[in-house]
């Protein structure tokens, strides 16, 4: 039901990166979502779970970022959250709805990777030394069913969502 109210009610944004000599679409759907906005976080059970994982891992999560995969050609490079160096244990928490796809980790800069299979209310925490000396991506594959993930993190720096450019998705 989280899964069909979370495609149904997000205002789904398509963001711009900067990549090489020019922008290109991010290949996926993004939704944003602060403490510092005062706005309600919807719908009410995305509360409860930042509460209830809060107390569990002891940081406030104070953001979640909204992922929309909406086939195999979504995706996400390999990359590494930006996290304010000044926070010395990172937690990140990551609820996976929908068709499973894979999560890959390696250490930074490359070298094998551990997949995990995610999806259906998966939940992959990470933390300490993984958010600073691993990356992850979401690779694109021939075929693959809608999957929202929802990552929920503490201390994040606004200037990571500020600094994307949003259009209209694409058709």
């Amino acid at each position: 039901r989280l899964f069909e109210q979370l495609l149904e009610g997000m205002e789904w944004k398509q963001r711009m990166r900067h990549m090489y000599d020019g922008k290109v679409r991010e290949p996926r759907l993004t939704a944003t979502w602060t403490v510092a906005s005062g706005a309600t976080l919807e719908p009410a059970v995305i509360e409860r779970m930042r509460k209830a994982l809060s107390k569990r891992y002891e940081v406030e999560f104070d953001s979640v970022g909204f992922n929309l995969y909406r086939d195999g050609r979504d995706s996400v490079a390999w990359h590494a959250d930006r996290i304010k160096a000044e926070i010395e244990q990172p937690v990140v928490a990551l609820v996976s709805l929908g068709e499973p796809r894979r999560f890959l980790l390696r250490r930074s800069g490359g070298g094998k990777s551990r997949a995990f299979l995610l999806g259906r209310g998966d939940l992959l925490v990470t933390g300490g030394e993984s958010q600073r000396a691993w990356e992850h991506s979401v690779p694109k594959v021939a075929q693959a069913g809608l999957r929202v993930s929802l990552a929920f993190r503490h201390g994040m720096d606004p200037a990571t969502y500020a600094s994307k450019e949003i259009v209209d998705p694409e058709p």
